[in-house]
């Protein structure tokens, strides 16, 4: 149970916050007075009393409190830079037990049981790094668009989130929608394969446009997201190249894309208000373009005020 807490402990980067702290203190304070007792009840060289009684009412207390602590409080919001630290605490734990099981060996008239606990607990270190590799793969596998390839909308979201955390005022980072049109008409002359064919083009193109500035993912149906990251001076090339990627004609039919544009932290400081943003400057373009019927096409202001228009 300790090692389970020090784990999850890892896992927030070392700050576990209230809820977790008070758990591996209840906890480790339980393996303290159990200990203190079975020496006590064994006749070693402890005192006797009942001064361990108090150690057990500490740990009744700190898991008691930390079951009153908000659910917020619990949650695991390490960044997920350093996965190394999922590893570090079990095989730690595990290595102790193999020491242990070893200081046994030596000391036992027959090692058969100590070499098959020693072989169990390597076995669980492999299993343990293998596991480690498939939940990550499965990972990735759920944050990505199974027909494009790219970065889906859960993945987004949480990038989203990390960039608002990150971002200030000397190096913000922008968000772009962009929304294809044209494409329904396509899909419905062509049909979906045909349909499909062309998002995996233009994700693919997006995906090139967009670079090392930043992330490209499709965030469902003909919608697609653009989170740049770059120095901001290179913003409007980005978008450019972007919108560039998103237009193709084939067929007779053509296919473009409007775009609406937020920038983090100065125009939003939280996920909602950007995608909010960003959602209706896109749709006030596509609005444009209609009244225009096909008018040239001029990437917006970075920062040019909201417009009063609601999505349609």
């Amino acid at each position: 149970m300790v090692a389970m807490i020090v784990g999850v402990v890892a896992l927030t980067g070392w700050r576990p916050g209230r809820t977790w702290s008070l758990l591996l203190a209840g906890l480790s304070a339980l393996v303290i007075a159990d200990i203190a007792y079975t020496l006590q009840s064994t006749g070693e060289a402890l005192p006797g009393g009942n001064w361990i009684d108090p150690i057990y009412l500490i740990a009744a207390v700190c898991l008691g409190a930390a079951v009153w602590q908000p659910a917020a409080a619990a949650e695991i919001t390490a960044p997920e830079s350093d996965r190394r630290r999922e590893m570090i605490v079990p095989p730690v734990f595990a290595g102790v037990m193999i020491g242990l099981f070893a200081m046994q060996y030596f000391s036992a008239t027959s090692g058969l049981s100590t070499i098959l606990w020693a072989a169990t607990m390597t076995a669980v270190i492999v299993r343990l790094a293998m596991s480690d590799k498939e939940n990550k793969l499965l990972l990735e596998q759920v944050r990505t668009d199974p027909l494009t390839g790219l970065s889906n909308r859960g993945r987004m979201q949480v990038d989203l989130e990390d960039e608002c955390e990150r971002a200030s005022e000397a190096q913000p980072a922008m968000l772009y929608l962009f929304d294809l049109n044209g494409f329904k008409r396509y899909n419905d002359t062509f049909g979906h394969p045909a349909g499909d064919e062309l998002l995996v083009r233009l994700g693919a193109a997006l995906q090139e446009a967009a670079g090392e500035d930043g992330t490209a993912y499709r965030i469902g149906g003909d919608e697609f997201c653009l989170l740049l990251t770059c120095p901001q001076d290179r913003f409007d090339a980005a978008a450019r190249r972007a919108a560039k990627a998103l237009t193709a004609s084939d067929r007779g039919v053509d296919v473009g894309a409007s775009w609406g544009s937020a920038m983090i932290p100065g125009e939003a400081a939280d996920p909602s208000a950007a995608l909010q943003l960003a959602d209706v400057r896109m749709y006030a373009q596509k609005e444009s373009r209609r009244a225009a019927q096909g008018g040239p096409l001029e990437l917006p202001p970075v920062a040019s005020p909201e417009p009063s228009v609601h999505r349609r």
